[in-house]
Parts: structure tokens; sequence; C-alpha cells
């Protein structure tokens, strides 16, 4: 080394000289915040990790922003949404009401008709009496109401009319066809032809049950259209989170095989390369790890897709479970343990955020969900650490080295 970094690294010139004292305080401190290693760090691979690092902040705090972004969007459609229901509810009660009134209306129209009919039978005399009837009109006559003979020519009043009889009555008379006579008077005056007033009264009982039971089916249809997308929605994501759980006791399963032992890394080739010369081995943990590695892979990659991405999983473990799965990489024990906690972790990880937003989730849906939603969140330990943050101990072990 020559020119003016010549006596950089003179270790009594350096401790004598302020400026080369700084200048290695500032390459500790780099080496510091790149991450501590027992392998030699050039300056420039110290800069190169600090920037890539800074990068990955500045990629998470982007789609941290985006998300944020997409939620304030969501939110208000959601309240365009609401709005637009609320007008359509309203229109629906508003029209409702005008039905009611008309509704009632005709009911006051009916029975104010039916009450006068029965005021003019009453003066006619009852049906079926043998009493003979006053001086009837001609054939051709239509008669004045005013100038009917009410005395039947004895002059007294008759008694008037009972009311329509229900179906004990032992007279007869509920559904008696009119007396001609009654006919006419009832035509003159201008009153409709009722001959059932209880029949009539039931229909209308009836058409008014009708009519609410439909208003209570098309509210509920309607408040079941407005919350049609977020029942799916949370419908969906409780089973993938349900087909997930069901893959944690095969996880744990893998783990206690891995406790069991089993061949993995260079082992296996030199196991694979002495088998046919007899060597005295354990064949039963040879034919488990060929299969191993490539289901173990696959098992953890298919959740980490089946769930998406989440804050436990990095993009180094998700390159690192892709080459397992394509059998590019010998792994051994500890790294076999290491994927089977990447996908355990993130199990562990959505299901906990999925108990802790589900309230909000299912706020106004209750009678569409009557059972609890919540998971029982299998084991407690700590999310698996991603691998661009493993020690050099750990890197080393995981290599088998």
């Amino acid at each position: 080394m020559s020119g003016r970094f010549a006596n950089l690294f003179d270790w009594d010139g350096m401790m004598a000289d302020p400026n080369r004292r700084a200048m290695l305080g500032m390459g500790m401190s780099l080496l510091g915040d790149s991450g501590y290693s027992r392998v030699p760090v050039t300056l420039s691979q110290a800069l190169g990790r600090g920037f890539l690092q800074g990068l990955d902040q500045h990629g998470k705090a982007k789609k941290a922003q985006l998300a944020a972004d997409a939620r304030r969007v969501e939110q208000a459609e959601a309240q365009a949404r609401r709005a637009e229901a609320q007008f359509k509810q309203d229109l629906m009660r508003e029209k409702l009401g005008f039905e009611q009134n008309k509704f009632r209306h005709q009911q006051a129209k009916d029975r104010e008709a039916a009450a006068q009919r029965a005021r003019l039978l009453g003066f006619l005399g009852p049906r079926g009496s043998a009493e003979p009837p006053g001086p009837s009109a001609p054939p051709d006559h239509n008669p004045d109401p005013a100038r009917i003979d009410l005395t039947g020519g004895t002059g007294s009043p008759r008694e008037p009319v009972p009311g329509p009889a229900g179906s004990g009555d032992p007279s007869g008379q509920q559904g008696f066809p009119l007396t001609p006579r009654e006919a006419m008077a009832l035509k003159a005056a201008g009153l409709p032809d009722f001959t059932d007033d209880v029949a009539d009264h039931q229909r209308q009982q009836l058409a008014q049950q009708k009519f609410a039971y439909q208003q209570k089916k098309d509210d509920k249809d309607f408040h079941y259209k407005i919350n049609e997308k977020r029942i799916n929605d949370l419908r969906t994501a409780h089973d993938a989170l349900r087909d997930a759980l069901a893959s944690y006791p095969v996880l744990e399963e893998a783990e206690a095989l891995l406790d069991q032992g089993i061949y993995s890394g260079s082992m296996s080739e030199r196991m694979k390369h002495y088998i046919n010369k007899k060597i005295p081995m354990n064949r039963d943990k040879l034919a488990r790890t060929e299969a191993y590695v490539s289901v173990m892979g696959r098992r953890v990659l298919a959740t980490i897709k089946q769930l998406g991405s989440g804050t436990a999983i990095s993009n180094a473990d998700l390159i690192f479970t892709q080459e397992i799965e394509g059998q590019s990489l010998d792994v051994s024990i500890p790294g076999l343990k290491k994927i089977i906690e990447i996908a355990k972790g993130e199990i562990r990880s959505r299901l906990k955020r999925w108990n802790e937003d589900l309230p909000n989730r299912q706020r106004g849906l209750e009678a569409y969900f009557p059972e609890s939603m919540n998971f029982e969140v299998p084991g407690q330990a700590e999310p698996a650490k991603p691998v661009d943050q493993w020690t050099d101990e750990e890197l080393l072990e995981y290599m088998g080295r």
C-alpha cells in the first residue's frame, strides 16, 4: 500500500493520529450497522449491505402506504354503498306507507258501505219473513227509497235485521241471496251488493297479513343483499384459515420425524453412493429422507401461497422454500426444522390477526354467523426469524459445517 494510506494500518501511528482513529471508528460503525460477522467484510460490502437493507425498508414502507390508500378507497366505497342502500330503504318505506294508507282508505269505504246496507236492510225487514211486504212497485219502476212503505201495511216499523251470522248461525242468513225488493232498494241507494260481509272482512284481513309478511320478507332480502359481499368474503377467509390450521398437525408430525433422525445433505449423497457396498447404515432413515425434503418443501410453499404474504414471511424465506420445492438445495436437519418453523409461524401469525380483527369484520353480521368464528392459536412461540436475519452461527449450522 502506498500514498496517503501507506501507514493507515500502522498501529502505533494510528493510535497517535486522530484522523486515522476517526476513520477506523467509522469503519467499525459501518460494520456494526451491517451486522457483525466473523468473516472479513470490505467497506464496499458493508455499504452495499446497508444500502440493500435501506431499499428493503423503503419497499416495506411503500407497501404499507399503498395498503393504507387502498383501505381508504374501500372505506369511501363502502360509505357510498351504505348511503345508496339507505336511500333505497327510505324510498321503499315511503312507498309502503302509501300502499298502507291506500289500503286503510279502501277498508274505511267498504265498512261504510256495509253499514249503510245494514241500516237499509234493517228497515226493510228480516229475510225469509212470512209477513206480507208493503205495496210493491211495478216491475219496470225504479223506487225511491224514501217513499218505500216501511210499515208493511201494519202501521208499525219492523224489527231491524240482525247482522251477518257466523257459520254456526241457525237462522242460516249468512250467504242468503237478496230478495228482489232488497236488491232494488240497494240499487236505488247506489250501494254495493254485499252478500257476505263476514267473508269480505276475512278476505281483507288475509290480504293485510299477506302484505305484512311480504314486507318483512322484502326487508330481510334487502338487508342480505347489502351485506352479501361482506358475508361471502368473511366465509372465504374463514375457510382458508381453517384449511391452513388443518395442516398444522402435519408440520408438528414432521418435526417429530426429524427428532427421530433422518440423513440429509452431503451425508445423504455418501449413503446413496455406498449403499450398494452394504455399508451398515440405517436404511429406514435413508428411505424417509429422499421424499422428506421435496414433500415438506411443497407443504410449506403451498401454505405460503394459500395465506399470501404476511409479516412472518420474508422474500428470503420464500426463495429458500422454492429452492427446496424444486429439489435444487440440500438441507441439513436444522435447515429442515427452520422451514417447518417458517410455515408454523405464518399460520400462528395469521390466526392471531384474524382473532384480533374479527369483531370489526363481523360487526352487523352476527345474525348470519351464530357460532363463534375465532380460532384457537396452536402454540405461542415467537414467529420464525427471516433467513436474512440469521446469525453466522445459525448459517453455519444450517449449512452443516
